[in-house]
């Protein structure tokens, strides 16, 4: 018995090892190296698992952590299942771990705008650090923050101003999160659309952090695409493009996923709509819908949406002839996926009815 646990501590020990290669190689962002030495590390980790999937769960946590960082959601959610199944059975339902790996699911389920299960993972790791009572309060400020993101996006903006306002009060206690406060103040302007303020606020964002950060780090780059989000629901095409511009520059020079333009045009698309300027509307989702279907790797099933809003705008816009084009031609999409794929898309046949 005694050697066989020798065995496994020094199993543990090797994998770990790789735990700490792979962190150091995210650091310097590289991130398929780190994914790939986090992978060897799991299989060596199985090999002692007779008396704790610790170690395991560690690694499975750090894989999928990395993923969440290239915006690869999905796989970044099948590690962190797999590591939450462990730590539930070997460190209890209360601890940092699991807090952290609740988080991670998360953000993971946000990325892929289940904001549902986004927010009951968020709330869960939230309900473990309110019981761990951390001296540290800065996890549950930025949980409250993303609780906020969530519900925005369903709409929901004074619960959403409720969580932005929480974590504002967890981070104006520490001097060092001046920023962190500047960027969620700008978040409840936006929701309760105040755009000039919301701003004013994202330029002193980009202002402070020019006084910490290089001029191509990440956190400048994210100051110009939080710049170029009002712009667009000002309307603003031209500076909205000009700092979008930037943050696809670094993406590209990063190899990191670049979906960004085409978001952009969608954001503008959908601010017209707002403003009932169908034709202008029109106009930005043509050119959004034309940058994504040069993308071969974008889900044609998401491809369905942007023909399925073309042919709304149309519909608001009086032209009979080119909603009927449109639908028709998300419906010939539809048909082409798999069984798997489909979903009843009702609205495509209602509205060409």
């Amino acid at each position: 018995m005694w050697l066989q646990l020798f065995n496994e501590l020094k199993t543990a020990y090797k994998a770990l090892k790789f735990l700490d290669k792979a962190k150091v190689l995210l650091d310097k962002k590289e991130y398929q190296k780190s994914i790939e030495c986090l992978e060897e590390g799991i299989v060596v980790a199985k090999q002692g698992s007779e008396f704790s999937n610790y170690p395991l769960a560690i690694l499975y946590y750090q894989t999928g952590y990395t993923y969440n960082q290239i915006e690869e959601y999905e796989k970044a959610s099948k590690y962190l299942r797999k590591s939450e199944k462990i730590f539930l059975t070997e460190t209890g339902e209360c601890t940092l771990d699991l807090a952290e790996n609740y988080a991670e699911l998360g953000l993971a389920a946000s990325g892929v705008n289940d904001y549902d299960s986004a927010i009951v993972y968020y709330k869960r790791s939230t309900d473990i650090y309110l019981e761990l009572n951390l001296k540290d309060k800065y996890s549950l400020g930025w949980l409250y923050s993303n609780l906020g993101m969530c519900y925005r996006n369903k709409g929901m903006l004074e619960k959403s101003t409720e969580y932005f306002n929480k974590s504002i009060s967890i981070y104006e206690k520490y001097k060092e999160k001046k920023g962190l406060v500047l960027r969620l103040k700008a978040d409840v302007c936006l929701n309760n659309s105040d755009y000039p303020q919301a701003l004013k606020y994202r330029k002193e964002l980009l202002e402070f952090r020019s006084q910490k950060f290089s001029s191509d780090s990440f956190e400048i780059m994210q100051s110009f695409s939080y710049i170029a989000e009002v712009y667009i629901k000002m309307g603003d095409e031209k500076n909205s493009l000009q700092n979008f511009e930037k943050v696809v520059n670094y993406r590209k020079a990063n190899n990191i996923p670049n979906p960004t333009m085409s978001q952009v045009y969608f954001g503008l698309s959908r601010t017209c709509r707002f403003n009932k300027d169908y034709t202008k509307a029109i106009e930005y989702l043509k050119k959004s819908l034309s940058l994504v279907e040069q993308n071969q790797s974008y889900p044609q099933e998401d491809i369905i949406e942007f023909h399925t809003e073309l042919g709304y705008l149309y519909q608001k816009n009086n032209d009979l002839n080119n909603a009927i084009e449109a639908y028709q031609n998300a419906f010939i999409i539809f048909e082409k996926l798999s069984d798997k794929k489909r979903s009843l898309r009702f609205e495509i046949f209602y509205e060409l009815a």
